[in-house]
């Protein structure tokens, strides 16, 4: 039996059927074609003379009866930011309801009580559904790491006669049924640049080459076709070549195989995926009543609709950020990130920002507030970071440094390094380092702090968190190079050549490119006593970072390679400074 005379059945089950032309308006079937089907459906027994379905047609009804409906649901929803760093896509709320819930309620609406919510991002939120539609929830553990593939994987032993559904459509009419009669996938009625299929009119499904149609996330699966399905992810998981794919992928590779277009209104269906979607659709949406939004509504006086284009900026080691544009110009707004309250002092870089902003030494400050640590600075249009294996780069970014430790900018607040440590490792306390030999390496690094409290000769405001990352390189409206050094998080008045110290740790250089660049920063001007003690400063900072990342590792927070990297720079140039102590007999 084909999809026409399925849908005909289905038609005459769901209403009541007065004459084969009002059967032809409904299908936008030809009345001609109609005749043809009507007249076989009858002659088989499968619909009688008033219309009505028969016991046989009720048969095939009980084959392919809706069992239940699985959710997807894990994925953070990058494209949603900022509204995703507190809530999962799924839980937006769009006209008083959230997405997932409508979704939930037309299903049961539908007679569908089985429904399995795949979750991962933010799990625990979901955990009300449980009590308030009796769902059930299958966690995605590699949510993070994994795209939706893994996530259908999960349940895959759960599909047949089986809804699918991404967690991320708004619903503006029911498109499910108590009835299904065969398998497949939504389709709109436009068509669309970003899909690679096309529906036939029978229905079949083939691969587009060139402009698609329209696709939904939702599909029917019947248990026939559930086996190809299940085999098939099964194939993929054991190949391990699935972890950036879409669940959707399946259809693909079966090739659509017994799985028909089913299409819906295209104005009663929405992909939320953007924040600007969101507004679009409901601008008064309480997803959108979020501290960075607000702050930067009041800022610049507009409403919420009135920000655009916002684009989230790779995750730094301590915040979050994102750009936005207001009146077509670009911002960054810094967003605290998880404890940085415990390790950064708000107020004092409140402080630095007063003494810095706009002399052409960080990027422009519009806001920071002093407790919360929110701060929105304009955008650098076509910038770049400083390229630690570029000598001309180097070049530029240490005479910017030079010239900013020349300014002498003095702050009420100092950066004690040795008082840093050792408040870094209270703050995991009572948990022990991870390393064995962390007291020796610590008591021994400590030996270092009267070495380099006698060779100070000035201090001055230092960034302390002078990074590649930190310079940014672009040119000005004339066509100039200028440089601006940004994150003043950790800045106080210290002795410059810690800033040295700092660029080198992190950019992870051994000691020849160490060597090479103080003699850059000083212009091959460096006396030995002041290398011993940059040498110094790389073993403290190393220690520093290593116990800040111990700290963030409590809270879930890994750095890998770079984390393993600062404890060893603790204890080799450890070594390495006694040992030139000891070379030129220094007491």
């Amino acid at each position: 039996m084909n999809k026409t005379e399925l849908d005909v059945i289905l038609t005459c089950s769901e209403k009541k059927i007065s004459s084969q032309r009002e059967l032809s308006t409904l299908l936008n079937i030809s009345l001609g074609n109609i005749n043809s089907i009507i007249s076989r459906l009858r002659k088989e027994h499968y619909i009688d003379d008033s219309f009505n379905v028969t016991n046989k047609s009720y048969s095939m009804f009980n084959k392919t009866k809706p069992c239940n409906a699985i959710i997807l649901a894990a994925g953070i929803g990058n494209r949603m930011y900022p509204i995703n760093i507190d809530c999962p896509k799924a839980l937006i709320e769009i006209n008083g309801k959230r997405i997932i819930e409508q979704q939930i309620e037309f299903l049961i609406d539908k007679g569908i009580k089985e429904i399995i919510i795949v979750v991962g991002y933010q799990k625990e939120k979901f955990d009300y559904l449980i009590d308030k539609y009796n769902v059930e929830l299958i966690f995605n553990e590699h949510y993070y790491d994994y795209n939706s593939f893994y996530s259908l994987y999960k349940v895959k032993d759960r599909i047949s006669n089986t809804y699918l559904i991404s967690s991320d459509l708004w619903l503006l009419e029911n498109p499910f049924n108590s009835s299904e009669l065969y398998s497949w996938r939504m389709f709109g009625k436009k068509s669309s640049n970003d899909s690679s299929v096309r529906s036939m009119k029978n229905g079949r499904i083939l691969a587009s080459r060139g402009k698609g149609d329209s696709v939904y996330g939702i599909s029917y699966i019947c248990s026939d076709v559930s086996k190809n399905i299940v085999n098939e992810l099964n194939m993929m998981y054991a190949e391990d070549d699935f972890i950036n794919l879409n669940w959707d992928i399946i259809f693909q590779k079966i090739k659509y195989n017994n799985i028909y277009a089913k299409y819906f209104d295209d104005k009663k269906i929405c992909v939320i995926s953007s924040y600007s979607q969101l507004v679009s659709l409901d601008k008064n949406s309480s997803s959108l009543n979020i501290e960075s939004l607000n702050i930067i509504k009041n800022v610049f006086r507009i409403n919420v609709d009135e920000i655009s284009n916002i684009i989230p900026l790779k995750k730094g080691m301590t915040n979050k950020s994102f750009i936005f544009e207001v009146d077509g110009i670009k911002y960054i707004i810094r967003i605290p990130g998880e404890c940085t309250n415990e390790l950064i002092n708000r107020s004092n870089e409140y402080e630095v920002y007063n003494v810095i902003n706009g002399k052409n030494i960080c990027d422009d400050v519009i806001y920071i507030n002093a407790k919360t640590g929110y701060k929105i600075t304009k955008y650098i249009e076509n910038s770049r970071t400083c390229d630690v294996n570029s000598r001309s780069d180097l070049e530029k970014c240490m005479k910017f440094l030079r010239e900013f430790h020349n300014k002498n900018f003095k702050v009420k607040h100092s950066f004690n390094l040795f008082e840093q440590i050792d408040y870094y490792e209270k703050l995991r306390e009572p948990i022990k380092s991870v390393y064995c030999d962390y007291k020796m390496t610590k008591s021994n690094v400590f030996l270092l702090k009267k070495f380099i409290d006698a060779n100070i000769h000035k201090k001055t405001l230092a960034h302390i968190d002078s990074i590649c990352d930190n310079f940014l390189i672009f040119k000005n409206s004339e066509n100039s190079e200028e440089i601006r050094l940004i994150d003043f998080e950790y800045s106080g008045m210290q002795d410059p050549d810690i800033d040295i110290a700092m660029f080198c740790i992190y950019a992870l250089y051994d000691k020849k490119n160490i060597d090479d660049l103080i003699d850059i920063y000083y212009e091959n001007c460096c006396d030995c006593i002041t290398r011993i003690k940059i040498y110094c400063y790389i073993a403290c900072c190393g220690l520093l970072w290593s116990n800040w990342c111990e700290y963030k590792k409590i809270y879930g927070i890994e750095f890998g390679e770079y984390s393993i990297k600062q404890y060893r720079y603790a204890k080799d140039y450890y070594k390495i400074a006694i040992e030139m102590m000891k070379e030129i007999d220094y007491e």
